[in-house]
């Protein structure tokens, strides 16, 4: 089980996922989706699991230039998800409408 604990504080004590993995036992996966749990649990502090794009690992920091950071890499992703769904509705409905028109699909 991941606990908050598990996650350092400050940037030059980040931990990979890896080595969360190593310490829980758990599965790549089951450790994203209990860092997720964690920082949907506000548990009173102003200390807030942060990551990076740069492979630092996991950290728990209060550091507002960080957490600022965090939030526009965040935003970044969320754009690209954003963007490929856009692609991939816009290719859904290129073929629905071939298939309704019977229009072959090559």
């Amino acid at each position: 089980m991941l606990k908050r604990e598990f996650i350092p504080i400050g940037r030059e004590n980040a931990i990979s996922r890896k080595d969360l993995c190593r310490l829980t036992g758990m599965s790549d996966r089951m450790v994203r989706h209990a860092i997720a749990h964690l920082r949907a649990e506000d548990d009173g502090t102003d200390m807030i699991i942060v990551s990076t794009s740069r492979g630092r690992g996991y950290y728990r920091t209060d550091d507002i230039e960080e957490i600022l950071h965090f939030i526009g890499e965040m935003t970044k992703r969320i754009r690209n998800i954003v963007q490929a769904i856009r692609l991939a509705r816009a290719a859904v409905d290129r073929l629905h409408k071939k298939q309704l028109y019977g229009e072959g699909l090559g």
